[in-house]
């Protein structure tokens, strides 16, 4: 009797166990299906979002696979109905400099911003941001793309320089001829003091307007270049023709160049990087006290040369620093007028600096002078 009773205990725990056990199979289903259909309506979302995106997006993850996409990059690319998914980005024609920068991307996990021209059907231009995708942990674990497009942008600044260039053209002429009556006037005899004040004024001004007409020439020059031609060149060389050739006014301020060559070979195109460092010598030798020195210095800066001009002029304050590249830019406005200055002087020496994929910056200080960086490649 006490085994009968046993028995039938034991046959109910069985079948209470299996009832939980059932219970917890169908909880843990439910779970399971709230998850799924919660990442189900997540992916419908992000789907979503990437399609209603104008910009190109491209995700790929650590191994160089593609993770997502949008279907801008179909277009951009002209890649018609491919699917991209799980494809390396090696094997979709995509170009080459963009490769290289998602794969620099995915190892320094830095971000890497570009303008791109792309020509499959139509040249079209855009500006690529590629960003590192990172964990909670900050591991890299893939990168996107975005690509935003600039064609109508690029299609007005090239309408902007081309008339910046022809207007430039067709003002060289007539500045010719007033510069060339004015000079043929002053060589009359018997001129009133006053008529000579007259001419002498007209000659000062159109030489300024004949200054800032080549600049903007030469602006323009670099502005639709789009290689140059680059060689070996031995700093120790060219820098002190450069040196002679602005005697004349350094003389003028009993101001001295000195130089310290650390490196003295780069690898550049020898006639605009003498425009540009020109450019920074004049601004330093007017902007530097008289009885002073200014400094040529070159360095080693990872896999680059970095060209450094140092003064003990007056400064720059650090509200102008960021704009002190940008055309007509003038942190002082009436002395740089009156230094001869016209306002693109280092918006030159910006575009050429980027012809050579290098950069240009300043380190100034009000009051204790200047320091601009011109970086260059090794040869």
């Amino acid at each position: 009797m006490l085994r009968h009773f046993f028995s039938k205990l034991t046959h109910a725990s069985k079948k209470e166990e299996l009832s939980l056990l059932a219970s917890s199979v169908h909880a843990m289903k439910d779970q399971w299906t709230h998850h799924l259909e919660t990442l189900t309506q997540e992916k419908q979302k992000l789907s979503a979002i990437l399609s209603s995106i104008y910009d190109g997006v491209l995700a790929i993850d650590h191994q160089k696979k593609i993770l997502t996409y949008n279907e801008p990059i179909l277009k951009i690319f002209n890649l018609g109905g491919f699917n991209l998914i799980g494809k390396k980005i090696s094997d979709v024609p995509l170009t080459p400099t963009l490769i290289k920068d998602i794969e620099a991307c995915l190892e320094f996990k830095k971000t890497y911003q570009k303008q791109i021209k792309i020509t499959p059907n139509t040249e079209r231009y855009f500006e690529c941001t590629i960003s590192p995708l990172l964990s909670i942990s900050s591991k890299i674990i893939g990168a996107v793309a975005i690509f935003h497009d600039i064609s109508e942008l690029k299609k007005l600044e090239h309408m902007r320089v081309d008339f910046v260039a022809n207007a430039s053209h067709e003002l060289k002429t007539p500045l010719s001829v007033i510069r060339g009556y004015a000079d043929t006037l002053l060589e009359e005899e018997g001129l009133k003091e006053q008529t000579i004040a007259f001419v002498k004024t007209i000659q000062e001004h159109t030489h300024r307007l004949t200054k800032l007409v080549e600049d903007l020439l030469a602006l323009s020059q670099l502005e639709t270049e789009q290689t140059l031609e680059k060689a070996a060149l031995d700093l120790e060389a060219l820098i002190p023709n450069l040196i002679h050739h602005l005697s004349p006014l350094a003389k003028q301020k009993n101001v001295s160049i000195q130089t310290n060559f650390k490196e003295k070979y780069v690898w550049a195109n020898a006639s605009k990087l003498e425009q540009a460092l020109t450019n920074l010598l004049e601004n330093a030798i007017k902007y530097n006290p008289s009885g002073t020195n200014i400094w040529i210095l070159s360095e080693k800066e990872k896999e680059a040369i970095r060209l450094s001009i140092k003064d003990t002029g007056v400064g720059i304050s650090p509200e102008h620093l960021p704009r002190i590249f940008e055309r007509f830019y003038r942190v002082d406005q009436g002395r740089s007028r009156e230094c001869g200055g016209t306002g693109l002087g280092l918006s030159i020496v910006k575009h050429v600096a980027l012809l050579h994929g290098g950069y240009v910056d300043v380190e100034s200080t009000p009051g204790q002078g200047s320091t601009f960086h011109f970086s260059l490649r090794l040869p």
